[in-house]
């Protein structure tokens, strides 16, 4: 993630965080920048999604591959609920999953993608 938008992620939680008292949304401006910070996990995790495909089918296995980024309302709930939290600490904000259909292929997809050089783009 390039500098300046991280930055940029971490003035918006310092100044527009919404109390723990309070359900309403943050202003938005703030909101606009935990979006556009959403958004930059979109392409390592299409990478990732695709890669995991590819190699667990290369080794011969189905696999169903998923993936989802954490809604904008869910990223707010999480901010308000951890007060101490910043948005940049969050781990959760993408996630990638497989689907395969026997433990047999459970320990062949796990030897063929566990090399994170595989997995991650460059």
């Amino acid at each position: 993630m390039p500098a300046h938008k991280k930055a940029r992620a971490k003035l918006a939680n310092n100044l527009d965080r919404v109390s723990t008292s309070s359900r309403a949304t943050p202003r938005l401006p703030a909101a606009e920048t935990v979006w556009e910070y959403r958004a930059t996990f979109n392409y390592p995790l299409t990478r990732v999604n695709a890669n995991v495909r590819h190699y667990i089918k290369k080794a011969g296995c189905e696999v169903v591959v998923a993936q989802r980024l954490k809604c904008l309302p869910r990223i707010i709930e999480k901010l308000v609920r951890y007060p101490r939290m910043r948005l940049t600490q969050m781990q959760d904000v993408g996630g990638c999953r497989a689907v395969l259909p026997d433990q047999r292929a459970v320990a062949i997809g796990s030897r063929t993608c566990l090399t994170p050089s595989r997995l991650l783009p460059t």
